[in-house]
């Protein structure tokens, strides 16, 4: 267990600071105030004793509900946070206490308590993305809405309901469950029309605009995109009119128009302001810099995946750095730095085996298949590409989702690269590998 803060320990325990210093000099908790919000922890074997001590007066219940409806309220202060100016702070904070918002969602659930399980899984849905915890939001996110509501909502429990569909809708689809991600975004675009809520109108069509993407609905993506930036131009919401713009942008990469891309992205960058909101010029950054790469622009491609690799490792930030590493492992092969390169993919690659992340690995196979390919020209090097790329294709064919155009015309050119090795080195192993 992580422990709390100390103004944790005196909102749900009622102590104090003297207190809790008394404690510390009998070695009954560690207790430090070094750091700002200072952290008060406890060892396993006293715990073991104050849960027996707190059944045994029958106030488990009482301090379990107190702690939730804490964390549930902290929670929504933690949504807020980790999309302003402190985020990185605040992401780090919530790492630290991840363990009692956990503990908090499992005494909600088991109690039935629809209300504080979905205030506090909408509360975190943010941090889970951004921290790569896909699957366990996903869960947290679909148990809590799928607790029974046992009265009409509240305007204010409406707003909590649609904060929690549209994580449960962005997790879905992220885990390639599309109709899932439709079906819960569907009914957040209700509640939001009930609310008549512009902002989160035009968030939950943007939503639906990536599910659609991700399924190869280019021309539905593109269409959501526009209605959402419509919406969304005529509010003073300028991060959503950033994103807006960096998605379509992405969705013309992906559909392989990498013109259109750059103008778009190019556009979000221009907008974005990267002081209030560092995590948004960091994704573009990345987004913009692959661009850039596949039009051949190394220079500007490199400057820009190091400011975003930079700012998310300032931010703590897990989902998207990888992708930043790879643009520049990319980059390092281009430039005949295969040390370089390598040194990326191993990162990367353990990076994304920790979650079996089967795309990322996919992506981080293709890029060391480029490696083998430029490194070792002899008939075993070429055979090591051919296994390396095909075993990229065949774990990208396992995904729930589409095979971009853009996909299709990288593995072309590495196809056609590999082909014209082999066309000087015939071979049939490596012939094989690659499926020829």
């Amino acid at each position: 267990m992580g422990g709390c803060t100390i103004q944790t320990a005196k909102a749900i325990c009622g102590t104090d600071l003297a207190t809790l210093q008394t404690l510390a000099a009998a070695s009954l908790i560690r207790l430090e105030i070094e750091s700002p919000e200072g952290r008060v922890t406890m060892l396993e074997t006293l715990r073991s004793f104050a849960l027996e001590q707190l059944i045994s007066a029958n106030l488990l219940y009482s301090l379990q509900r107190t702690h939730a409806v804490y964390f549930a309220e902290y929670a929504e202060k933690i949504f807020k946070e980790v999309q302003g100016e402190q985020q990185a702070h605040w992401l780090a904070q919530t790492r630290l206490d991840h363990d009692n918002f956990r503990s908090a969602l499992r005494f909600a659930l088991e109690q039935d308590d629809a209300d504080i399980a979905v205030t506090i899984a909408g509360g975190l849905w943010w941090f889970w993305y951004r921290q790569g915890f896909l699957l366990e939001g996903k869960q947290w996110l679909e148990a809590s809405l799928h607790r029974p509501v046992k009265s009409a909502l509240t305007e204010t429990q409406k707003r909590k309901r649609a904060i929690a569909l549209n994580g449960a809708g962005s997790m879905a689809c992220e885990q390639c469950d599309y109709p899932s991600a439709m079906a819960w975004h569907k009914e957040g675009l209700a509640l939001r029309h009930e609310l008549e809520d512009q902002i989160g109108i035009a968030t939950v069509l943007h939503n639906m605009a990536m599910v659609a993407r991700c399924q190869g609905e280019y021309e539905q993506a593109i269409q959501l995109l526009e209605e959402s930036l419509t919406i969304i131009q005529g509010t003073s919401d300028r991060n959503e009119i950033v994103m807006n713009l960096a998605n379509i942008g992405i969705t013309a990469g992906e559909m392989n128009n990498l013109d259109l891309a750059q103008s778009w992205l190019e556009r979000a960058f221009e907008t974005v302001n990267s002081t209030e909101d560092p995590w948004e010029t960091a994704f573009i950054a990345v987004n913009l810099a692959q661009i850039l790469f596949w039009q051949g622009n190394l220079k500007q491609a490199e400057k820009l995946a190091q400011q975003s690799l930079q700012l998310f490792t300032e931010l703590g930030d897990l989902l998207y750095l990888p992708e930043a590493q790879l643009i520049l492992a990319q980059i390092a092969i281009e430039q005949g730095d295969l040390s370089q390169a390598k040194q990326f993919c191993a990162e990367v690659l353990h990076h994304y085996q920790e979650p079996k992340d089967e795309h990322g690995i996919s992506n981080v196979l293709h890029v060391l298949a480029w490696i083998a390919l430029t490194e070792d020209k002899t008939r075993s090097g070429t055979e090591h590409a051919a296994k390396l790329f095909s075993d990229s294709v065949s774990l990208r064919e396992k995904i729930n989702r589409i095979l971009s155009p853009a996909e299709q015309a990288r593995n072309q050119l590495f196809q056609n690269a590999l082909n014209q090795r082999l066309t000087h080195q015939p071979n049939k192993r490596a012939a094989g590998a690659l499926g020829t």
